[in-house]
């Protein structure tokens, strides 16, 4: 420090306060932690959406220091939505690319993945920055952009993922902080080699090879309805009469039983009312498709018939040839008999 300065800080006492201002300096500036807080700070941690309650701090328990989990501002209507919603604020993605929509569901199930596993604000604040760093590593570089001419070697990418997990699993300040444990550690590689390593080549086509966009045109016609007819050219209708129900008198209500009851004992003796002789009258329609139904099983039954009678007339031929045959063969060993006999007596 120079004179200058040590004349500006000196006290009224006149004592020098050079050694005060370093130790003010050193509780001030942070040993390094790593990627801790770098990629996701500390209040963005604090409010993200789905944060285990195991990480409130005792500020945050009290009624008027209590910090929302969900932020006005973050917007959807499950959890889930909120979180990825946020991590895309986070990132600063505002375009509604799918390269860009990748990326943030590739970040929103590293962070669900850390509030699962209760991670606490500063194991999920690396772990971020690692998924975020691993992901850039593999386009080749470090900047912001989506877009890459080639992606690395999946060996290659994997070892820095891994380098980038050593450095934050081992306590050897100022290289390496202790931020996970040995479990941990095999958590976080068991998700990120069942997950990003495992589709490395399907995250390296959608990031590499411009998709090719195929618009095919749809007429469709919709049919709309009528316009109703106005009230003012509605005409009235006259309302149907009901008919008169004349109510049976005794005397006649006997003599509809007694009626009732001869028709009944005229049906028993084998005949029939007027009622059962009238023709039921059938409609056309149904009328045709009866008599064509008819027409087909006669012509049906005809045909088998006739098949019937050519494979009868076939077996019967069979049969007489058959017969002629054997009547042959006994004819010609009946002659041969009597010629036998014939020779036999001459002899």
């Amino acid at each position: 420090m120079s004179e200058e300065d040590q004349e500006v800080i000196q006290g009224q006492d006149g004592e020098s306060t050079e050694e005060t201002v370093q130790e003010v300096a050193q509780e001030v500036v942070k040993p390094p932690r790593g990627l801790i807080y770098v990629d996701l700070n500390e209040d963005q941690t604090r409010i993200m959406p789905g944060r285990p309650e195991k990480n409130m701090m005792e500020d945050e328990k009290g009624e008027s220091g209590k910090i929302k989990f969900d932020d006005e501002n973050i917007v959807g209507d499950t959890t889930m939505a909120r979180r990825r919603n946020f991590v895309k604020q986070i990132l600063n993605i505002n375009n509604d690319e799918v390269r860009g929509d990748i990326f943030v569901d590739y970040m929103a199930n590293a962070v669900l993945f850390c509030q699962e596993n209760k991670f606490s604000d500063e194991q999920t604040s690396a772990f971020f920055a690692i998924a975020k760093r691993t992901f850039h590593t593999s386009k080749g570089d470090e900047s912001t952009q989506l877009t890459g001419s080639s992606f690395l070697k999946r060996d290659d990418a994997y070892k820095a993922f891994h380098k980038l997990l050593l450095q934050h699993s081992v306590e050897k300040p100022p290289e390496s902080v202790k931020i996970f444990t040995k479990d941990e550690v095999k958590k976080v590689t068991i998700f990120m080699t069942s997950t990003y390593f495992r589709l490395y080549k399907t995250y390296e086509i959608a990031f590499t090879q411009e998709q090719e966009l195929r618009r095919l045109p749809l007429d469709v016609v919709v049919e709309t309805p009528l316009r109703p007819t106005p009230l003012t050219a509605a005409q009235e209708v006259p309302r149907p009469v009901p008919k008169k129900i004349v109510e049976e008198q005794p005397e006649e209500i006997e003599n509809s039983n007694n009626i009732d009851n001869n028709d009944e004992n005229k049906m028993d003796e084998g005949g029939k009312t007027e009622e059962m002789e009238e023709m039921i009258e059938v409609p056309e329609h149904l009328q045709e498709i009866v008599n064509k139904k008819v027409q087909e099983e006669q012509e049906r039954l005809k045909k088998e018939i006739e098949d019937m009678t050519n494979t009868l007339d076939k077996k019967r031929l069979l049969l007489v040839n058959d017969e002629e045959e054997v009547q042959g063969e006994n004819d010609n060993n009946m002659e041969k008999t009597e010629d036998n006999a014939e020779t036999v007596v001459v002899e």
